[in-house]
């Protein structure tokens, strides 16, 4: 098992992602005390999870504290007075039965949710848990764009920063551009959706050649973790592991150091371009386009138009069934052209939006 130096503890660069466990306790029992005992120390779940916190606790009873790291998360929406940060701790405590988290983090935030921390006073209330040595290191996990990251990290000087990152998402929010925002502060980073959600250990062929003809042993899933593992600045990286094939594929990939080289890079990179060509209309999510006169949507009408197509190559059933904005679909449209000479990628969007209607009827 690779470790990293994180926070100052030796903490397993493979970090199990508690979200997707197995159907039944005793498939989850076997994933979890296979992880144990190749030396995956670092657990990771969430106030929100379905029950997975007692699940958690269960399957790790029996375990030495110190043989293991718990991370859970405050879910920001749930708060409506500062008492209740104090009470939802305490019930993530109960919950996993123990008396201290690890590693805790303020979960998902965004613009809404970081008004609300500072309205509530949510840092001060941690602060308490942290003198009282309950919560040991103190971090948040973000989907949102680089400026409520900045404003974020101005909340507290927080130990760790978890954000979602994998070799098709660069550019999602806050992408890459967070990762080297955190790292020029030495900010360590955690990273979820290594996978995107499972949809890049599926990629099929032939979308995935450049991986086989690389190295026809590692598995779809082992090309994203090795494609993260470049940058060292990521010491940790989740996986939501939901069967017994899944872990003890991950714990090879983590099993040693291997150069990232540049005919791996090629592969990845190929793979990508393979899976972005699925797309049906190459917008970019600029929005140049916007506001449009009569109220269509078009950026998110394009999201979701090019991510059925994907989903349908990919076989994602949550890509597949993403829903049109229902109050701001392509039947809005007027064919007006206004949008045609804002949009950088000469994209015909009014013809785009009638190809867009088909779908939805």
């Amino acid at each position: 098992m690779i470790y990293n130096d994180f926070c100052g503890k030796k903490i397993s660069r493979l970090g199990f992602g508690c979200m997707r466990f197995p159907k039944t306790y005793e498939e989850t029992k076997a994933c979890i005390d296979l992880a144990m005992a190749e030396g995956v120390n670092y657990y990771d779940t969430a106030y929100v999870y379905n029950n997975s916190e007692v699940t958690l606790s269960k399957c790790l009873e029996g375990y030495d504290r110190s043989s293991y790291y718990l991370t859970s998360k405050l879910p920001i929406f749930k708060l409506e007075t500062k008492e209740d940060v104090i009470k939802i701790f305490y019930e993530s405590c109960e919950r996993l039965q123990t008396n201290y988290i690890d590693f805790y983090l303020l979960h998902a935030l965004n613009a809404t949710s970081v008004k609300k921390i500072k309205e509530l006073g949510v840092i001060d209330e941690l602060k308490k848990l942290i003198e009282q040595g309950r919560i040991k290191h103190l971090g948040f996990s973000i989907h949102a764009p680089k400026e409520v990251l900045l404003e974020a990290l101005d909340l507290y000087n927080f130990d760790f920063v978890q954000i979602q990152l994998n070799y098709l998402d660069m550019v999602h929010e806050p992408g890459f551009e967070g990762y080297e925002i955190l790292t020029s502060r030495n900010i360590p980073v955690v990273i979820m959706e290594p996978v995107k959600g499972g949809m890049l250990a599926n990629v099929p062929a032939p979308l995935n050649d450049p991986f086989t003809k690389y190295n026809k042993y590692y598995s779809n899933a082992s090309y994203c973790f090795r494609f993260l593992m470049q940058f060292p600045n990521i010491k940790i990286i989740l996986s939501g592991m939901s069967s017994l094939e899944q872990v003890k594929d991950n714990l090879n990939t983590f099993s040693k150091e291997e150069e990232f080289t540049k005919e791996m890079a090629d592969a990845v990179e190929q793979v990508r371009l393979n899976i972005l060509k699925t797309k049906k209309v190459d917008c970019t999510g600029c929005r140049y386009c916007m506001p449009c006169p009569f109220g269509v949507n078009i950026p998110e009408n394009f999201t979701v138009y090019n991510r059925h197509a994907m989903g349908e190559v990919l076989n994602n059933e949550w890509y597949k069934k993403m829903e049109y904005p229902k109050d701001a679909t392509a039947s809005l449209c007027v064919q007006c052209g206004a949008c045609i000479k804002k949009c950088p990628q000469g994209i015909n969007i009014p013809e785009v939006l009638k190809e867009t209607l088909k779908e939805q009827k």
